[in-house]
Parts: structure tokens; sequence; C-alpha cells
């Protein structure tokens, strides 16, 4: 879960920082962005404010409440673009693994080819 900040609010945007500093990056490389104000992006938002009864916020709950958020509105993306999916990983892993091993074996027929 990789999370970008985006608040009118320096305050809060620094209370968030401290509490979510584990999941922090910039808005390019994120899966969604928490803001305190409605903004458009083609990433999701999840929106703090006091009428959608997220402000003020417990860190554990708005831990658990991004979390969820997540589940719900992140990991569809993730299955619907195959490219983006764990198992095409572990695929593409396995194929660089075969790739080296058959350089390896190269490599070395040649070097016992000219000594």
């Amino acid at each position: 879960m990789k999370i970008a900040l985006e608040c009118q609010s320096l305050l809060l945007q620094d209370a968030l920082r401290f509490y979510l500093s584990d999941f922090l990056c910039d808005v390019a490389n994120c899966d969604f962005i928490v803001s305190d104000y409605l903004l458009k992006s083609s990433k999701p938002v999840y929106l703090l404010s006091s009428q959608e009864k997220t402000l003020p916020f417990i860190p554990k709950d708005l831990l658990r409440d991004l979390k969820i958020f997540y589940q719900k509105n992140c990991n569809q993306i993730y299955e619907q673009n195959p490219r983006l999916s764990q198992g095409n990983d572990e695929r593409l892993r396995s194929e660089i693994q075969a790739l080296l091993m058959e350089f390896a074996d190269r490599f070395l027929q040649t070097i016992k080819k000219y000594r």
C-alpha cells in the first residue's frame, strides 16, 4: 500500500506524514491519495473530512480504514491489469532466472573454449 498526501491543512498533512510514514511515496508512484479536499486525479482519493466522519481520526482506526479503502479501490486495478499482477511478477522472475542460467552456461563454454 503506497499513499500520497495532498492536504490543504499543513497541520493535518504533518500529522498524517508522521502516522503514515511507512506508506508514503510521491503521487506518481502511489496506489491512492489521502486528501482533505476534493481533487481530480486518475488515482483513487480517500477524503478526510468532518462531513464524512473521518476527522478527527484515531491513528489505528485511520490505518484500518485506509487498508479497507485500498482493498476496495486499488486491488481491483491490479486484478484488471494483468501486467501489474503478482502472478506475472513470478513468471517474469522465473524467465529471468532461466535466461541468467543460460547466459552463465554459454559464458563458461566460451571461457573453456579459449583456454
